[in-house]
């Protein structure tokens, strides 16, 4: 099995457990859990890594992907949508599908051009149907009583 690239944290485990959230045993539990799907690991100095291509997991639970962003040095911008992130130095943190730097405004621009999930996966080849339907998903989600139709 090919592993994903993996980015190292700067942070301590305790300082990555207290971001997240989680109790001492949630965290062992949940990284053996991510460990055990190649998502997360410890290196022989201590230091946790993480690979940025798991937030688009979509069978991770609220622990997992909380641990991963912990991690990562991330903030989780919206639960509900764990695949959405807004980071500083991507898309000037703009929402984006996590792992990539393709914004939630490019894939709902598209959709309300008249494409649908199909013809947005041609435009990005990379992405998945899940992908998409994640972006719309937390698209249609922020908008306002007054934008929907």
């Amino acid at each position: 099995m090919n592993r994903p690239i993996h980015r190292v944290s700067d942070e301590s485990e305790l300082s990555i457990r207290a971001k997240s959230g989680l109790s001492a045993a949630e965290f062992t539990g949940t990284f053996q859990t991510l460990e055990q799907k190649g998502l997360v690991q410890r290196h022989s100095d201590g230091k946790l890594s993480a690979a940025p291509t798991g937030l688009r997991h979509q069978n991770l639970s609220i622990p997992e992907y909380r641990l991963l962003y912990a991690i990562l040095g991330l903030d989780m911008i919206d639960p509900n949508h764990p695949a959405i992130a807004a980071i500083p130095d991507i898309l000037n943190s703009r929402p984006h599908l996590a792992g990539t730097r393709i914004a939630v405004e490019d894939i709902s621009n598209l959709y309300e051009a008249g494409y649908g999930a199909e013809q947005i996966l041609h435009v990005f080849p990379h992405l998945t149907r899940v992908d998409v339907d994640s972006a719309l998903r937390f698209y249609f989600a922020q908008l306002t009583p007054s934008k929907k139709t």
